[in-house]
């Protein structure tokens, strides 16, 4: 069965871990509130957002314009191996990664947004709290600044206030940990690595699938229904965190890919390579033609056709 790995991280609960030079349990159930609506990007399509993220085409969108259609939401990312390919040279930790999230709260009225990452690892043994949030239309904030660019516009970049995440700030507040000790979340000699995981590499990203969350043709949302324990059924408390506590949707392409009721993501591998004869769009800014084009996998090949039956042989 299928499930967001925000659910799975909520549902672990507190975990302890050794931070700022002491043993401190961080409630993973604070990684995001309970109303975030999440998005769980399909393999095809964080395909897709990686190479757009490197493309020459791509650049940084105008943020004050950059809009999120819920206050509370969280987007999803497989690490496959073609995206781990795409991503060489990346830092990803100490521990292969198999999941990333990034869960983002806006205020359009007050023009602010924060961003925070999650991490699911390959081995589900290890558990990392979120450290980190990086944040725009906060430039007031007595907070450090990191600058995020493309590589091929590098004089085009964004700078964001970095932050301490909900999990380390409910952790200090439950703690009574003095507040100056979050400074150890950016002079630890471990912090640069940490830094560039959560903040640096990941901001890309997010417009990309942004513009996914977007796209008008070719991308499709499955809404996947939340997936609860039959009524009346007793279950052990490792059978019910088998299932998925919410609903969420499912971006993927819809040329060459299914969704099922459970989330279960099924590739048309079938799709033989074939002509698409040229054609007319209807977009909101006019009509728009498209040259003919070649869909699907493989070498295309031109179909032949013979004569076998005429109207007048019909007749006679």
């Amino acid at each position: 069965m299928n499930k967001t790995l925000l659910d799975t991280l909520r549902q672990k609960g507190k975990i302890s871990a050794e931070k700022f030079g002491a043993s401190i349990d961080f409630d993973m159930a604070k990684t995001a509130p309970e109303q975030t609506e999440i998005f769980v990007l399909s393999p095809e399509v964080a395909l897709a957002a990686e190479k757009l993220v490197r493309s020459k085409a791509f650049k940084m969108p105008d943020l004050s314009q950059l809009r999120f259609p819920y206050p509370h939401m969280a987007i999803e990312i497989p690490f496959t191996d073609e995206v781990r390919k795409l991503r060489a040279g990346v830092a990803e930790g100490m521990f292969p990664i198999e999941r990333v999230g990034i869960y983002i709260a806006s205020n359009h009225e007050h023009g602010w947004i924060n961003c925070s990452t999650y991490w699911g690892y390959e081995n589900p043994a290890f558990i990392e709290p979120p450290l980190y949030s990086f944040s725009l239309g906060v430039d007031d904030l007595p907070a450090p600044s990191v600058g995020v660019a493309t590589p091929q516009n590098p004089q085009d970049a964004v700078y964001f206030k970095m932050l301490p995440s909900l999990c380390i700030v409910d952790a200090f507040q439950r703690h009574k940990i003095p507040p100056d000790r979050l400074g150890g979340l950016f002079t630890n000699p471990s912090a640069g690595i940490a830094i560039r995981e959560s903040v640096t590499e990941l901001p890309l990203l997010l417009f990309a699938c942004t513009l996914m969350l977007n796209c008008k043709t070719g991308v499709k949302r499955t809404t996947v229904a939340a997936q609860t324990p039959p009524a009346g059924q007793k279950l052990g408390e490792k059978k019910k965190k088998q299932y998925t506590a919410r609903r969420y949707t499912v971006l993927h392409l819809e040329e060459i890919e299914t969704v099922g009721i459970d989330g279960t993501i099924s590739r048309r591998t079938d799709v033989a390579a074939h002509y698409v004869r040229g054609h007319f769009k209807q977009r909101h800014s006019g009509i728009y033609w498209w040259n003919p084009f070649v869909r699907g996998k493989g070498t295309p090949r031109k179909r032949e056709a013979y004569v076998v039956k005429t109207t007048e042989l019909a007749e006679a």
